[in-house]
């Protein structure tokens, strides 16, 4: 339970309280001391709402990721991989779909990330040479 439902039940509790209190005859002062209770809890049951919509919450994610530094990493291949068959291999401690357009990959080898699409690495076994 958050503290909104607390106060909300003892708010209740409070009220059951006071008609106790006025049904049994009870005194003035007990009445009273039960209405400035009521009246305490819904003041600070309000700040709490009022306050609590203004935070706003933080996302999960703070920024995304560019995928251009994965480019040009090494990566293992865990499955078979040629430019008719896809598979898995190990890049970073994750696994990621892979596939590759030029070079044939045998389980164990390592392969270079030259591009990332969507879900899936597009390795190589030469690094992709940048020409200027």
């Amino acid at each position: 339970m958050d503290i909104v439902s607390i106060l909300y039940v003892l708010l209740f509790l409070l009220f059951i309280v006071l008609l106790i209190l006025i049904a049994g005859h009870a005194t003035i002062i007990s009445v009273i001391f039960a209405l400035v209770s009521i009246v305490g809890v819904s003041i600070l049951l309000m700040m709490i709402i009022k306050y609590s919509q203004k935070i706003t919450p933080s996302p999960v994610i703070e920024k995304m990721e560019s995928p251009l530094p994965m480019i040009g990493g090494i990566c293992e291949v865990l499955d078979d991989i040629s430019p008719a068959k896809d598979g898995y291999v190990r890049y970073r401690g994750e696994l990621w779909r892979a596939f590759s357009v030029k070079s044939t990959l045998k389980r164990g080898d390592y392969a270079y990330v030259v591009d990332v699409r969507g879900r899936f690495l597009i390795i190589e076994r030469e690094p992709v040479k940048i020409e200027e």
